[in-house]
């Protein structure tokens, strides 16, 4: 058999070699049988001294706790037919270095298996051939600096899978057969960056999740299947790129998304029932249209406050019964006439104060019962102004102040309505429609 040149490092021989060679060609420091009684295979593990790094060749499957809390070993050596990693087999080994390329024979990683394995650098790329990773497996792993790769064969991501992994650079791939994603996943993987991409496959994603993951800065895309995002995503605020809602969410909770700088339009899935208090408040970077779902009921106070980005006319769907205070104040890049829907019974205090990009006519459908105070205050742009409530609604105090645009200077309603005053902030009341 032929002799290895045994004065490369440990890295160039691993590269190199195959089992049998580096059996002839290293320095065995010590070989143990490692019996599986609960499956009847047996492995076997070496260490090997190269030049004073140690290795450690691992055939068959790799049992629980095999090397936990050893220091002296500086690399893996994966030998012939590794299917499983047991629980906690490499825990603590903060020894090891470089890459850590995980056999493309793994079906399965065991708890803890690699917690606090510091030392790895480089990506770290789990192979579609693993469909089970138990929780906490890569935890504290802070030394890898690349991209991270979660292969197709894993349908759910576990428990603290990569609590604390920091070093991270590059991107997130979900593969997309994960249906769960865990609680605490990736909580503390601030370096992770680019877009962040939910597959259609997820179903559910566990509480703090992404919690510290402020290093994306590209997309969000929320995948079709996913119906609670209820604080998945805060405090994730440094997306710069656009907003993509699935098709099966059912509600945006509060500051969801406040102060996100996301871009481009925004569309509201028809699956969505309500939209939070300050689900968007201060999304300042929106340059195209709102969208709002045909389903959505209500629209909390300041939910859309500031985004002073959106273009194009403002559409409210006929399911929405309430419009919370302050919706959307400040939002003066809206253009074209509003139409309150028929099914809007109240608009709150300042909904739609300062929106200056209006023009055109304001309709108020006949089911309002109240205009909060200050609801259209700064509103120069809208040129008329109808109300189709037979019974008039209460308005609050300065409700249409500052509407100079209106002319003639006059608040339309139907013929026969009762309980309207003579005018409202200089606009008079004529019964004409």
């Amino acid at each position: 058999m032929p002799q290895l040149n045994t004065s490369a490092t440990v890295t160039e021989f691993l590269n190199s070699s195959t089992e049998a060679q580096m059996r002839a060609a290293a320095n065995v420091v010590s070989e143990a049988d490692l019996a599986l009684p609960q499956n009847n295979i047996h492995s076997r593990l070496t260490i090997v001294d190269i030049n004073n790094e140690f290795a450690a060749v691992i055939a068959g499957n790799i049992p629980d706790g095999v090397l936990q809390n050893n220091t002296n070993a500086n690399k893996i050596f994966w030998g012939n037919n590794v299917i499983s990693i047991g629980g906690n087999a490499f825990n603590g080994c903060n020894g090891l270095t470089g890459d850590l390329i995980i056999p493309n024979t793994v079906t399965s990683i065991g708890t803890y298996a690699f917690n606090g394995c510091t030392g790895f650098s480089g990506d770290l790329i789990i192979p579609n051939s693993v469909s089970s990773v138990d929780s906490g497996t890569f935890a504290g792993c802070s030394g890898f600096t690349g991209n991270l790769t979660i292969g197709s064969g894993i349908t759910s991501i576990s428990y603290g899978m990569f609590y604390g992994c920091t070093g991270f650079t590059g991107s997130l791939t979900i593969g997309n057969s994960v249906t769960n994603i865990g609680q605490y996943a990736f909580v503390g993987c601030s370096g992770l960056s680019g877009n962040l991409v939910i597959p259609n496959s997820v179903t559910t994603i566990e509480t703090n999740a992404f919690y510290g993951c402020t290093g994306f800065t590209g997309d969000l895309v929320i995948g079709n299947a996913l119906t609670d995002i209820s604080s998945i995503f805060d405090p994730m605020v440094n997306f710069t790129g656009t907003l993509t809602i699935g098709t099966s969410v059912g509600s945006i909770p509060s500051y969801a998304f406040n102060t996100v700088l996301f871009t481009g339009s925004l569309i509201i899935p028809d699956s969505v029932t309500s939209i939070g208090d300050h689900a968007f408040n201060s999304c300042t970077g929106f340059n195209g249209t709102l969208t709002i779902g045909t389903g959505v009921t209500s629209i909390g106070s300041l939910a859309f406050y500031i985004c002073d980005g959106f273009t194009g006319s403002l559409t409210i769907p006929d399911s929405v019964t309430s419009i919370g205070n302050s919706a959307f104040s400040g939002c003066d890049g809206f253009t074209g006439g509003l139409t309150i829907s028929n099914s809007v019974t109240t608009i709150g205090d300042s909904t739609f104060a300062g929106c200056s990009g209006f023009t055109g006519i304001l309709n108020i459908s006949s089911p309002i019962t109240s205009i909060g105070a200050y609801a259209f205050n700064g509103c120069v742009g809208f040129t008329e102004i109808n109300i189709y409530a037979a019974t008039a609604p209460t308005i609050g105090s300065n409700a249409f102040y500052g509407m100079t645009g209106v002319s003639p200077a006059e608040i339309h309603v139907p013929v026969g309505a009762t309980g309207y005053s003579a005018s409202y902030d200089g606009l008079t009341v004529v019964y004409d429609l």
